[in-house]
């Protein structure tokens, strides 16, 4: 159960940063998207587990 709830926890972490990003979606520059497609590529990978 403990290591279930460590996953809940990096799981709910995961949700709020997509969150916060899919708010601001539509106002950021295409040089800061670039800079972070790293980072989106990695919450995609963090919602599909």
């Amino acid at each position: 159960m403990q290591q279930n709830s460590e996953l809940h926890a990096k799981h709910t972490i995961c949700l709020r940063n997509w969150n916060m990003s899919k708010r601001g979606y539509f106002n950021v520059s295409q040089r800061f998207m670039q800079q972070n497609l790293e980072l989106q590529a990695k919450h995609t990978i963090c919602l599909r587990n």
